[in-house]
């Protein structure tokens, strides 16, 4: 019997699944009856009060890179010149080699209460984001005391970045990363402070708010004219802003001031990094719609993403401000959706087509700004604003904060 894998990024456990897994739906369980208690917004990844998110199951023995191969051999197997009707032939031969090349299926799940019946093997893979918060009278550690959490953040990622050939599994699992990992998970941090400490997990060549083809080589850069990374270099940064993600991911949950860690995020770390920080974070539970400047990248089939779409857009009609979403990186308008191409009424969220990456661009002029309207949207959907209760009046001192610039 094969083992089932649980890749929760960092960490690979065999055979011990059960138990675990079991834990974390206690924890999710647990989260989502708190936040219904208290009748706060639902800030889970598929709107269904979950704390999994990206989570997907590979039931054959294989790695998840080898998924990526799903679908290119997806007419091998059909029925042709002497085989039946299932592509089989000679005892069904044809169809197993067109399955091995294949590769193993990847579902996505979205309703923990089906995962208990998977199978024995194969890997589940996920992220585990929980909304819990420091208490309001934490104090984060003094500059002195994060020096030596640097060090051992750059220490740890040149470690893992020496093996040839990198693997991102295989980094994720690394003995270098595990040990730093637990060590960065009690820390009380300021948002500085965190994305400080992931860019000891920087490069070179690391431009905030750029995308990774728009850096240069080394030593080949002139006149303001950059020439693109080759391959090797890619990869390494697309590792490096994993690695980033999952250091971020870890310190989530002791970042004292919420309300600054998206504008520290998206003005310090590369366009991918905030990508990838969003996704595997969520961006209901690290964007604050009252500091609404941004620019995102956002899969509007996955509903979490889809209601930051949805909050800009309306909001922006509010401000006066031009959001009209793109296709990513800017490619031009996307499609308009059925309704709208039928010239019904639409709102400013009906812009948004069924699905696809998006772009969307926030800058707002303060003269402009709606805050009371930032703050309503606050309340009602994102983590942020769960630090504002009660009316304005007894509050005043927290809005003024989460509004800062």
């Amino acid at each position: 019997m094969g083992a089932l894998m649980f890749f929760a990024r960092a960490n690979i456990f065999r055979l011990v699944i059960l138990p675990l897994r079991q834990r974390l739906q206690e924890l999710s369980a647990r989260d989502r009856l708190q936040r219904e208690e208290s009748e706060l917004a639902d800030t889970s990844q598929w709107q269904n009060g979950e704390a999994w998110r990206n989570a997907s199951y590979f039931p054959l023995q294989k790695p998840p890179a080898a998924a990526g191969a799903a679908g290119k051999d997806k007419d091998a197997g059909k029925g042709g010149k002497g085989g039946n009707k299932d592509g089989k032939k000679d005892g069904g031969k044809d169809q197993d080699v067109a399955k091995a090349k294949a590769g193993p299926e990847i579902i996505s799940i979205k309703d923990p209460s089906k995962w208990v019946p998977l199978p024995q093997d194969g890997l589940l893979e996920l992220d585990f984001s929980t909304g819990r918060r420091p208490k309001p009278e934490t104090q984060a550690i003094g500059a002195e005391a994060l020096l030596p959490h640097l060090q051992a953040v750059k220490d740890a990622v040149a470690l893992i970045l020496s093996q040839k050939p990198l693997h991102l599994p295989s980094c994720f699992g690394s003995a270098a990363l595990r040990p730093l990992t637990q060590q960065l998970l009690p820390l009380p941090l300021t948002a500085s402070q965190a994305v400080t400490l992931c860019l000891g997990a920087g490069f070179v060549g690391l431009v905030p708010g750029k995308s990774y083809p728009d850096l240069p080589d080394e030593g080949e850069e002139e006149e303001g004219e950059c020439a693109p990374p080759n391959d090797v270099i890619l990869e390494e940064l697309r590792i490096q802003a994993c690695l980033r993600a999952e250091l971020l991911q870890r310190m989530f949950q002791g970042v004292i001031d919420l309300e600054n860690l998206f504008r520290e995020v998206s003005t310090r770390l590369s366009e991918q990094d905030c990508d990838e920080i969003g996704r595997r974070i969520g961006l209901l539970n690290m964007w604050n719609p009252l500091q609404p400047g941004c620019a995102l990248n956002l899969r509007v089939e996955i509903p979490d993403e889809r209601h930051v779409a949805a909050a800009l857009l309306s909001l922006a009609s509010q401000e006066e401000v031009d959001a009209t979403p793109r296709t990513a990186r800017g490619l031009g308008p996307p499609l308009p959706p059925p309704d709208a191409k039928k010239g019904k009424p639409t709102g400013p969220a009906d812009l948004l087509p069924p699905a696809g990456e998006i772009n969307i661009s926030y800058e707002a002029e303060r003269e402009t700004a709606r805050f009371d309207l930032r703050l309503i949207l606050a309340r009602e959907s994102f983590l942020v604003g769960h630090l504002v209760s009660g009316g304005d009046t007894d509050d005043s001192h927290a809005i003024k904060r989460l509004m800062s610039q």
